[in-house]
């Protein structure tokens, strides 16, 4: 896999990892390539929905992903925390 893939290429692996209700991997797939709060990434996804037809299920799965985009990032967050603290010997929950 690309470590570095394009912008589009990285929504549609995006789209399909939502699709599949994958989110973990959607997370996880944020967090590794640090789209998270990539400002070109998330301005791609918001110029997307805006142009495609809303009675595609492309539109639905962009709209979905917009919808979710704070929850991952928290989401992220969290993970990252305690991927941190099983480094330091911490048991992954309290």
């Amino acid at each position: 896999m690309d470590p570095n893939p394009p912008l589009i290429d990285a929504l549609h692996l995006h789209m399909l990892l939502w699709e599949d209700e994958k989110r973990k991997d959607l997370v996880g797939y944020l967090g590794e390539r640090d789209l998270f709060e990539d400002s070109p990434f998330w301005k791609m996804v918001q110029a997307l929905f805006e142009v495609l037809l809303r009675d595609l299920e492309g539109w639905k799965l962009v709209n979905a992903l917009l919808g979710e985009r704070q929850t991952l990032h928290v989401e992220g967050k969290r993970g990252a925390f305690w991927a941190s603290q099983a480094t330091l010997g911490f048991p992954e929950e309290l």
